[in-house]
């Protein structure tokens, strides 16, 4: 089933009508005393460290509140993820003592064999002292195997599972991945020593992402984090606003890109829109909040939807190739060189090649000039290019080579990278620049898209 991208007025209306959905949550948001209380409940069962290890814990992983030692996580059913940092506490050391005759405090371990037995026959008092501090190592909930399930509802960045109703969780998240990278210098993913799941770097203009993040969670904090760098990016109208109204902002425009493509993080965003402004009472100006959410979502959903489209399709032509040739078709383009052929007879060039995954992919006169699933190269492309000059498409590159530099931009290619064309404005330059791949060693796919989709 071909997926039929949203049209200008669907978004539009779609926009309206989640952003005016998520404010009146908020407004109505009331917390639940149960869950509170459950919340409570749940970090009664944690050691309460002394205020230098709080310290010492904070500045290890900030925002850790449930931590524990790996052998007492083992014990109730719990695994630390490889690769976690333990988060290095002071235990102290306890010595026992007895005064000797003059008054001064002795070890016991120092003690004579007498003196020993009448300790033990409790004729010698006993004092228990802080000798010294060696070293412990204590890790977060956030930093084990706990699913959403273990977390009270207020835990502060609790594991969260949104559903989803849409066609791909897998394709969303590499649609969104794709239209963030297109809007940040960089995006990366990485274990943060801190319970917080993404955030924003403003100076470097960059993403950066939790590792420990399941595939819902990802959709929604990256869709979270590139409305930051929308909004509050250095050149933004709305960047000297309240920290406040920033997180409102990026949350709310979370909120709503997510619910229109399925995802729903409804009682997550909710409950951290109306913490964050007091339910509105600390925002001065909603509306004024509300149009720049709404601006920003139509935005970015119709720059995801283009991509989305995409991919869903490229998903389908993966499934087909596989199930025609038998052979799996890995997501990775440096692994795809591994297979020296697609199906019976067709041989991958030695040089850099194309190779079309998308059964729609350069359609001219009703036709498709390149079988799918077979190999190209850039030579044998020359005239399809040629042909291509009076038609909108949209040319990708995927890195095949860790030296290689994007033609276009001249910036070094990280994973996937994408271009379009007016309808006309694919020139002899700009091929001469897409000829470069050649000499790269980078591999590219192309799409031929709808004139109103570039607009």
């Amino acid at each position: 089933m071909t997926y039929r991208r949203k049209t200008a007025q669907e978004i539009k209306a779609a926009v309206q009508e989640l952003s005016q959905e998520a404010k009146n949550k908020v407004e109505e948001y009331a917390q639940d005393s149960e869950g509170i209380r459950a919340y409570l409940d749940f970090m009664s069962k944690f050691y309460q460290y002394s205020p230098r290890n709080n310290a010492l814990i904070k500045e290890s992983f900030e925002g850790a509140l449930a931590v524990k030692g790996f052998k007492q996580w083992k014990e109730e059913g719990f695994s630390v993820r490889k690769g976690e940092k333990a988060i290095e506490i002071l235990i102290p050391s306890i010595s026992k003592y007895y005064k000797d005759k003059e008054g001064k405090l002795v070890p016991v371990s120092e003690a004579d064999s007498l003196t020993k037995e009448r300790i033990q026959n409790k004729e010698i008092p006993v004092t228990k002292q802080v000798s010294g501090f060696t070293k412990g190592h204590v890790f977060d909930i956030t930093q084990t195997n706990a699913e959403e399930k273990d977390y009270p509802a207020y835990y502060p960045n609790r594991r969260e599972e949104y559903g989803f109703r849409g066609d791909s969780l897998l394709a969303f998240n590499r649609a969104v991945e794709v239209y963030t990278r297109e809007h940040v210098e960089s995006l990366t993913f990485q274990p943060i020593p801190s319970v917080a799941k993404g955030y924003y770097e403003l100076g470097a203009h960059r993403i950066v992402l939790n590792s420990r993040l399941n595939e819902s969670e990802k959709a929604k904090t990256l869709i979270h984090e590139l409305a930051h760098a929308k909004m509050h990016g250095e050149n933004s109208p709305y960047r000297d606003t309240t920290i406040r109204e920033k997180e409102m902002q990026a949350e709310m425009t979370a909120y709503v890109v997510s619910k229109s493509f399925g995802l729903d993080p409804d009682d997550a965003s909710i409950r951290y829109v109306a913490n964050w402004t007091g339910k509105f009472t600390e925002i001065e100006n909603i509306e004024k909040n509300l149009a720049a959410i709404q601006k920003t979502s139509r935005e970015m959903i119709q720059g995801i939807d283009t991509q989305y489209g995409f991919e869903l399709e490229k998903e389908a032509e993966k499934s087909t190739i596989e199930k025609e040739s038998g052979i799996p078709v890995p997501e990775k383009a440096d692994e795809i060189s591994q297979h020296e052929e697609l199906e019976e007879g067709k041989e991958r060039p030695d040089k850099p090649y194309i190779l079309i995954q998308n059964v729609q992919a350069l359609v001219k006169d009703g036709q498709i000039p390149m079988e799918k699933g077979n190999f190209y190269t850039v030579e044998e492309t020359e005239q399809i290019f040629e042909d291509m000059k009076e038609q909108p498409f949209k040319i990708r590159y995927q890195l095949f080579d860790s030296n290689a530099t994007d033609p276009i931009t001249d910036k070094k290619l990280t994973k996937t990278v994408s271009h379009s064309y007016r309808k006309g404005t694919f020139t002899q330059a700009s091929y001469n620049q897409i000829a470069q791949l050649k000499d790269k060693g980078v591999q590219h796919t192309m799409q031929k898209v709808n004139e109103r989709e570039l607009e």
